[in-house]
């Protein structure tokens, strides 16, 4: 015996509990709590589950209430029997061997769950691993060094721009880059998104059409809508 015994989160819902409660016209709580109660006893006070010389008026006065012990029995978790009251699968839920299965149980699962989580472990390592090499292959930003007055474009960028115009070397390309920085320092200006302000540079080197920037954008609009009152 000790000072607890097993509950299952289920008992608030079972069948036997709500039979109980409608039969004596109480909550499915209070019958829930007066069952643990007649159970503790049982646990505390019978080797196995067998109450000789019990009868069902003491277990009606241990919880409180007339006809429990009847409405137990109805239900099938009390067996009225000659000489005294047995508890049905008194073994299966009370009792040492009970409960020793019920801890034995409770460290298996909690076992299991910390050897999941283990094995989840390096799993986890290996994506952030995964995910740390795609940030160091991720292309670096183009950089305007204005102390130096020219673009940083890191090898990977360069490499995306020969891809682009397979015709020209790279060294060609650089000369332009180069030529770009050039030409901000000798207007004074500072380029406001270095490889975008590379791109159409290299776009225009190479003849193709350039992306206009937010000014040219807002001017074309302007002349679009001029186009249209005068038409109107």
């Amino acid at each position: 015996m000790s000072d607890w015994i097993k509950c299952e989160k289920s008992l608030f819902k079972k069948p036997e509990v709500i039979g109980i409660a409608e039969s004596l016209g109480l909550d499915r709580d209070t019958v829930a709590a007066k069952c643990l109660r007649v159970w503790a006893w049982a646990d505390d006070q019978t080797e196995d589950g067998n109450a000789k010389s019990v009868t069902k008026t003491f277990l009606d006065d241990e919880v409180g209430v007339t006809g429990f012990a009847d409405a137990m029995e109805k239900e099938g978790w009390l067996v009225v029997e000659k000489g005294g009251l047995r508890f049905p699968n008194f073994d299966r839920h009370l009792g040492q061997s009970a409960k020793r299965r019920a801890l034995t149980k409770e460290r298996v699962t909690q076992h299991r769950n910390a050897k999941k989580r283990t094995q989840a472990l390096p799993d986890k390592r290996r994506e952030d691993k995964r995910k740390e090499e795609e940030k160091k292959k991720a292309p670096a930003a183009v950089q305007w060094l204005p102390g130096e007055g020219r673009f940083d474009v890191p090898d990977a960028i360069l490499q995306e721009y020969e891809d682009r115009w397979p015709n020209i070397q790279r060294r060609g390309i650089v000369q332009e880059i180069k030529d770009a920085g050039d030409w901000y320092v000798a207007k004074g200006k500072v380029p406001g998104v270095p490889k975008s302000n590379v791109t159409n540079w290299l776009k225009k080197a190479f003849g193709e059409p350039v992306d206009p920037g937010p000014e040219e954008s807002r001017l074309a609009a302007d002349r679009n809508i001029l186009a249209e009152l005068e038409a109107s």
